[in-house]
């Protein structure tokens, strides 16, 4: 779709400000001759507990990123590791978004956020004309959405940059809530509708076993909506294995208003091959896992 892709990034270092981030890219695609890109910024009102604020506008691919830890598609890696035969599923986003944390020493945080999306599918997915405007003259690919994501992790660790973090998890079961609302009128968007999600994940020890980790989930949409607003279950197209993806299943190929899943890791550490004399020396682990979900 875009041919040769040439990407700057620009962004912030503590000397600016070390309370306040802000982050930018440009894009452009030769074959397509489309500007792509984003702006930022994020200013921590309080390191500990965390609070902050955080605005971006963002006009790019979705390349189907919803990890920290997953390979997206814009990069000359996922392109040599892809598996062969299945078509690329592009969507033009554009979103703004605005979002409000805090967090207290309890380990109890809440998110709220407000966003506005206009969805453009590419094929072979179904495009704009497949949803027609509404009778008040919205569009059911524009969408303004406003989600509070409540959360619990009682003793949660994290490994701190100088502006973001990455959660190292808790001995205790972490547990979160979202609801969302859909919000027709505002900006052309044209859905209304709810959105409940619950989940609940932790990391087991089991020495000398190793470690396992379950995540239990569900949810459920109020209303009816272009599938660029469902529940898309991750897929994998890429050898690369992804932890919180079904990596048999394609990017599209199950889509659900109500679901209900798991997933489980178990992770052994080095098993059999410690026991193995030469393969010992190459400090291989082993992991099994099993993950399932039911949906309509």
């Amino acid at each position: 779709l875009e041919g040769f892709r040439l990407r700057m990034d620009l962004g912030t270092t503590p000397q600016f400000n070390k309370n306040i981030y802000l982050y930018g890219y440009l894009a452009y695609g030769f074959d397509d001759h489309v500007y792509k890109g984003k702006i930022s910024a994020l200013w921590l009102l309080k390191r500990h507990p965390r609070t902050y604020l955080y605005g971006a506008y963002t006009k790019d691919l979705d390349n189907g990123t919803k990890y920290y830890d997953e390979v997206g598609s814009d990069n000359i890696f996922t392109l040599a590791i892809r598996k062969s035969g299945i078509p690329q599923k592009f969507l033009m986003v554009e979103e703004k978004r605005i979002e409000f944390f805090k967090e207290y020493y309890s380990g109890f945080s809440y998110q709220l956020s407000l966003a506005h999306k206009n969805f453009h599918p590419f094929e072979p997915l179904p495009t704009n004309l497949h949803f027609p405007k509404t009778a008040a003259g919205n569009d059911p690919m524009v969408n303004t959405e406003m989600e509070l994501k409540i959360r619990y992790a009682f003793q949660e660790k994290f490994l701190e940059g100088n502006y973001y973090r990455v959660s190292l998890g808790s001995k205790y079961p972490i547990t979160e809530l979202r609801y969302a609302f859909g919000i027709p009128g505002v900006m052309n968007s044209g859905n209304r509708y709810q959105k409940m999600v619950m989940s609940i994940s932790d990391y087991v020890r089991l020495p000398p076993f190793g470690t396992l980790y379950y995540n239990l989930f569900a949810g459920k949409i109020f209303g009816t909506l272009p599938y660029t607003m469902l529940e898309v279950h991750p897929g994998n197209e890429i050898y690369y294995y992804n932890k919180y993806a079904f990596n048999m299943m394609n990017r599209f190929e199950f889509i659900s208003d109500q679901y209900a899943g798991f997933n489980i890791e178990h992770t052994i550490g080095n098993g059999i091959f410690g026991y193995i004399p030469l393969i010992k020396k190459l400090k291989l682990r082993q992991f099994w896992t099993a993950k399932g979900i039911i949906g309509a």
